[in-house]
């Protein structure tokens, strides 16, 4: 489990559908140190793709997938907007995206 105020910082970030066997998104993304001390298996990455892209393109730590993995696809700007059009009915201002990532960016080593 992530640190408390990250969970805390994930409950406000709509969640949505993506488009089954996508991994467009996925790459290297940063991580807390909660969020990494949480996952079972530790996997390098060797490539600029997620080492936890599983089968059929599926996320293999979809629960445990760390807070930008979570914002992708939710925010209406246009670096975070998803290239397939998935996302909530309301997504997150970019004002808002941006408060919730300086919080997450001042628990990255919590």
């Amino acid at each position: 489990m992530a640190h408390p105020k990250i969970e805390k910082l994930y409950k406000q970030i709509p969640s949505f559908e993506c488009k089954p066997g996508c991994a467009d998104c996925c790459g290297i993304v940063p991580w807390a140190r909660s969020e990494w001390d949480s996952l079972p298996e530790k996997k390098e990455a060797i490539s600029t793709d997620c080492p936890y892209i599983g089968k059929d393109d599926n996320c293999s730590i979809y629960e445990q997938r760390p807070y930008m993995c979570r914002l992708f696809g939710n925010c209406n700007d246009p670096m975070l907007r998803c290239p397939h059009g998935c996302g909530p009915e309301k997504p997150l201002s970019w004002q808002k995206a941006q408060k919730l990532t300086n919080k997450y960016h001042g628990l990255i080593d919590k």
